[in-house]
């Protein structure tokens, strides 16, 4: 019983591999479709800043998870040129925000 309730304490302990530490999913599908539309447009000038392996595709807005703006404190940013956003990374992952902050999403 006791080797259960420590296993179970180190499960929850340890966050799942490949996860970012932001706020993933924090809201409606609706609350970043600005920014996502905006990164649709812009792709070219970031599809390099996001790192993904959509090569020169243009990734749909359903492809998209808003992520908390609050979240994104103390992630590096990332240099845009060509776009208005602005995006931070963060352990391998990197999310994009309109300029006030209020909305950003991640692929």
């Amino acid at each position: 019983m006791r080797t259960l309730l420590l296993v179970s304490c180190l499960a929850l302990a340890i966050p799942a591999s490949g996860q970012p530490t932001f706020g993933i999913g924090v809201g409606s599908g609706a609350g970043c479709q600005q920014v996502t539309q905006q990164i649709s447009r812009d792709w070219f000038n970031l599809k390099d800043v996001m790192g993904t392996d959509q090569g020169t595709m243009r990734p749909k807005t359903s492809e998209f998870r808003c992520v908390d703006p609050g979240s994104l404190r103390g992630a590096a940013p990332r240099r845009v040129i060509g776009s208005a956003l602005q995006c931070f990374s963060m352990r391998g992952t990197v999310a994009c925000c309109d300029e006030n902050m209020q909305q950003c999403a991640t692929l």
